[in-house]
């Protein structure tokens, strides 16, 4: 469908804001139901290996046996439970992971060393190497439309960079926001709701009261509480994350089977987006999903060898070396505290992105040609001024970094030249 300037400038101004745009429509559908509260935590186990193990069982019913399974691999928990499971039923040799980013970054190195460790077949793509051009991005953006870039870009770069016709993909999309990790305080206010939800959505400028009016006409349908986790589901895991893993689907209802995309057209699985999951965890009562409790205590249980193994949130750090990860989080928490004191670089999350953002707009001359560029089209298509000599030069001389509204611009510019490319 072509879209009018005027509507694709209402999601520039969204975009320019989160860094994707809002769904058409926002409704919460997802009941709390804790009747099941006396369960132990060994009765909650078995009912999660209950259903993990009936979708899994339809999953992997999917795959040819000439085929493999491909993981995406991360440093944290849910592909790791991904990993697990496909190792375990397929065999280390049937299973290709792929990981994507730079040396020294919490997600490469930690799925880099996942993948030697378990000798699966492993794919590293330094993103040093993997130089950025507008045209390419542009493409991406036909699939996956108003999302995070270069972010949705990398993603499709690891899928094609490893996967065969036949081959099955596993996404850990949702394993985070159905087990606990959003929780917020419970708040029966509907505009609180959406302001603690926004909060932590915004990576740029201020909202518009137009934006706020949109996200304020949500329709929330449940029985017993409020919360943030209504627009996690509906608008962030939809329209954002989505996206990014397997390409635009406005009609997507939650189940395991993801849109496809790219040239390959391996199918993509996410069990932890199956009606089933999102059913179970419903049930779960609230005290149980704080800080995941109950969901990585039964990923320990389940799968001792692959959780005993550092991750992203130990900093990289082995959980039973105690004395080393008390420096390393010393060492970090005092490059965080340069950063708010000085409020300049953002040394602290250099670990977390997949590249050093600020360094690379600096040294790398694709970087800053379309970075260029993207100010150029976004000022002129949305009749505002070109600001990008004034805060490239911020940038790089006065080291105030401005990376993540350059990503933003970057984002909005490619959306723009792609919609304009549909139009023909």
């Amino acid at each position: 469908m072509v879209l009018p300037d005027e509507m694709i400038k209402v999601k520039v101004d969204e975009y320019l804001s989160f860094g994707y745009t809002l769904p058409e429509l926002i409704e919460y559908s997802v009941k709390y139901d804790c009747s099941n509260n006396e369960l132990s935590v060994e009765d909650w186990y078995k009912e999660i290996n209950a259903v993990l193990n009936t979708v899994y069982d339809r999953i992997f019913a999917e795959l040819p046996n000439h085929a493999k399974c491909v993981v995406p691999i991360s440093g944290g928990w849910d592909s790791r439970a991904l990993l697990a499971e496909a190792v375990e039923r397929l065999g280390a040799d049937r299973v290709t992971t792929v990981t994507f980013g730079t040396p020294g970054q919490f997600d490469y190195d930690i799925g880099n060393y996942i993948g030697e460790t378990f000798n699966t077949n492993h794919t590293a793509i330094n993103l040093n190497y993997t130089r950025l051009s507008f045209s390419e991005l542009v493409k991406s953006a036909k699939n996956s439309s108003w999302t995070y870039m270069p972010d949705a870009y990398f993603n499709k770069l690891a899928r094609c960079a490893v996967c065969e016709r036949d081959d099955l993909v596993l996404s850990g999309f949702m394993g985070d926001p159905t087990t606990g990790s959003f929780l917020n305080k419970k708040n029966n206010a509907l505009d609180g709701t959406i302001l603690s939800f926004m909060k932590t959505q915004v990576r740029g400028r201020a909202i518009s009261k137009d934006t706020f009016k949109r996200i304020r006409g949500v329709e929330i349908v449940s029985d017993a509480e409020v919360d943030s986790l209504s627009l996690y589901f509906n608008i962030r895991q939809k329209s954002c994350i989505l996206p990014i893993i397997s390409g635009n689907s406005p009609r997507y209802q939650w189940t395991e089977s993801l849109p496809s995309c790219g040239s390959t057209q391996a199918k993509i699985f996410s069990p932890f987006s199956s009606a089933e999951w999102i059913e179970l965890w419903s049930r779960v009562p609230r005290k149980l999903k704080e800080n995941q409790n109950l969901y990585l205590g039964y990923l320990n249980y389940q799968y001792p060898s692959f959780f005993s193994l550092p991750s992203k949130y130990s900093y990289g750090i082995h959980k039973r070396r105690f004395i080393r990860k008390f420096f390393r989080l010393s060492f970090l928490g005092s490059k965080y505290l340069v950063d708010k004191v000085f409020g300049k670089n953002r040394f602290f999350y250099e670990n977390l992105n997949y590249i050093n953002y600020d360094t690379a707009f600096i040294n790398r001359d694709d970087y800053r040609d379309l970075l260029k560029e993207s100010f150029h089209i976004v000022s002129e298509f949305m009749g505002i001024d070109n600001d990008f000599d004034r805060l490239y030069r911020e940038h790089c001389r006065d080291r105030l970094s401005h990376s993540e509204f350059f990503l933003l611009v970057i984002g909005a510019a490619v959306n723009i030249r792609a919609e304009a490319e549909v139009e023909k």
